[in-house]
C-alpha cells in the first residue's frame, strides 16, 4: 500500500513460482510498481501494468547481445548479481557451472537445447534472451528450468539436484576426491567464467 497526494495505492504481488526464484520476481515486480507510481501517479491501472511488464522484461534479463554468458537461465531466477553459490567470486548470472560441480548450467537448466562450452548456440532477443529457449519472443523462457527434487533450489544451483544422496558430480563421472561435491583435487580451480579446470574425469 502506498499514498501519494489523496490516492491511496493497494497491489498484492505474488509471482509464480517457489523459493529465491519466486521471491526475487515478486521484489522486481513490487519496487517496479513502487517506482513507476513515485515518476508518475496519475496513470491508470492498465498504463502501470503496461510499465510494469517492461520493467520486468528489461529487468529478467538485460544483458544483451555482447553477453557472453548466456546459459538460457533467466538472471533474476539464478539470483541476480545477490548469489553466488559455489563462493568463487562469479555471480551466478555470470558463472557457467554455479555449484561447481563439473556440469554446465545450462545442461542441468533441462531445456535441452543445442549449446557451446556452457553457452546456448543462438542468437538472442532484444532483452537477452537466446531465441531457442524463447521462440515467441515473449521475454519468459519457455521451458521450466529444472528442479529435480522439488525444493525450491534449481538443479544448477545443487551439489545434490535430484535428493538421491548422490553427489552430481558422481552422476556425471567425474572424481571428487574429498567428497565435497567438486570434481577434482582441493582447492578447487575456475576460470574466469566459473568453470572448474582441476577436473578429474
Amino acid at each position: 500500500m502506498k499514498r501519494i497526494g489523496d490516492k491511496i495505492f493497494v497491489a498484492a504481488i505474488d509471482c509464480t513460482g517457489h523459493g529465491v526464484p519466486a521471491a526475487m520476481m515478486t521484489f522486481i515486480a513490487y519496487y517496479g510498481l513502487n517506482d513507476l507510481l513515485v515518476q508518475d501517479p496519475s496513470r491508470n491501472s492498465g498504463e502501470l501494468l503496461d510499465r510494469l511488464h517492461d520493467h520486468v522484461k528489461h529487468t529478467m534479463d538485460a544483458r544483451g547481445e555482447e553477453n557472453l554468458y548466456n546459459d538460457g537461465i533467466l538472471d533474476v531466477t539464478e539470483g541476480g548479481d545477490l548469489l553466488d553459490t559455489d563462493g568463487d567470486g562469479i555471480p551466478n548470472r555470470f558463472d557457467l557451472d554455479s555449484d561447481n560441480d563439473g556440469i554446465y548450467d545450462v545442461v542441468e537448466a533441462g531445456s535441452g537445447k543445442s549449446q557451446i562450452a556452457g553457452v546456448l548456440n543462438s542468437a538472442v532477443n532484444a532483452a537477452g534472451i537466446p531465441i531457442s529457449v524463447d521462440a515467441d519472443a515473449n521475454y519468459i523462457v519457455d521451458y521450466t528450468v529444472k528442479d529435480s527434487d522439488g525444493d525450491g533450489n534449481i538443479d544448477s544451483a545443487e551439489l545434490d539436484s535430484d535428493g538421491d544422496g548422490c553427489l552430481d558430480v558422481t552422476e556425471a563421472g567425474f572424481i571428487d576426491t574429498n567428497g565435497d561435491g567438486t570434481p577434482g583435487h582441493a582447492p578447487i580451480a575456475v576460470n574466469a567464467n566459473g568453470v572448474v579446470t582441476s577436473l578429474t574425469p
